[in-house]
């Protein structure tokens, strides 16, 4: 099985079979790659 890096943390959530942990860190996951994202586009106006 092949694993993109970008996707290794989601898919290690999907594996623990823990609803509320799942989305607890689901959240915080997408929180962190919005910050990269919004960080990535700062950069590249710069």
């Amino acid at each position: 099985m092949l694993v993109r890096s970008d996707n290794a943390a989601q898919l290690a959530v999907r594996l623990l079979n823990r609803p509320r942990l799942h989305e607890q860190l689901s959240r915080k996951i997408s929180a962190t790659k919005a910050k990269c994202h919004a960080a990535d586009a700062e950069l590249h106006v710069i």
